[in-house]
């Protein structure tokens, strides 16, 4: 198995380091040239001048989020790495609140990092996850100095669980994503989920405009007792 780990380095007045390693991965590379197994995989992080990373986010309409909770994920972007695998940290290191100009601020990472951003604004139950293309993994592009988030527009998706003679079937756990998220990096959402009522039926509030895939939610306790192949939803702004 490919295991790997996840290193960050802060200080105050400084911007934060990470990198990830691949122990196992570096295990088999040196068995291969007959290098000595035991040798200690070397990780330098660098702690470089600390930079702004700013921007707003906005709704559909162009006007701006207040009171937003705004996440900042670093991600990897070292020669190889391109696909800029995300860093997890405890979410109270980079996370902050928009103000009364849907604006936030981060001064914890250095000039040419790179993020992507995950937003919960008030009312809303998504949160969403933007990010750039894998292959732009050498800085966040953000034109004038700024980057703006945009909320989309959001509907509501209604169905029902039966089972194969159509009997409604409670109590199944489903979960919804984007039908084709390669279409859209740069707007997904975190994976929701809910239970069906003892009628079979379900509802998914507050999801954005596009196709959604909608499946049942496979848990790690035990074999599940139901299968069913996936369906499509396409949602539009305020219908159900």
């Amino acid at each position: 198995h490919d295991v790997h780990f996840f290193v960050v380095a802060r200080k105050a007045g400084y911007a934060c380091a990470w990198d990830v390693l691949f122990p196992f991965r570096s295990q088999i590379v040196r068995l291969a040239y007959g290098q000595n197994t035991k040798a200690r995989q070397h990780c330098l992080l660098v702690l470089e001048p600390a930079s702004v990373l700013a921007g707003h986010v906005v709704n559909a309409d162009g006007r701006p989020v207040a009171a937003a909770q705004v996440q900042a994920v670093p991600v990897t972007s070292y020669l190889r790495r391109l696909q800029g695998e995300h860093i997890p940290a405890p979410p109270e290191w980079f996370t902050t609140i928009t103000d009364a100009q849907g604006g936030f601020r981060f001064e914890q990472f250095a000039a040419d990092a790179t993020a992507g951003f995950r937003v919960k604004a008030p009312g809303r139950t998504t949160t969403y996850a933007f990010c750039r293309h894998f292959q732009f993994a050498c800085g966040f592009e953000t034109g004038d100095g700024d980057i703006r988030l945009t909320l989309p527009r959001e509907g509501t998706i209604q169905g029902r669980v039966v089972d194969s003679k159509g009997q409604p079937v409670g109590g199944v756990a489903l979960c919804i994503g984007l039908d084709a998220p390669r279409d859209d990096l740069r707007n997904r959402y975190a994976e929701r989920t809910t239970v069906s009522d003892r009628e079979g039926n379900f509802t998914f509030a507050g999801i954005p405009e596009g196709r959604h895939k909608i499946e049942l939610a496979v848990g790690d306790q035990a074999t599940e007792a139901w299968v069913a192949r996936a369906a499509t939803a396409a949602v539009r702004a305020g219908q159900v």
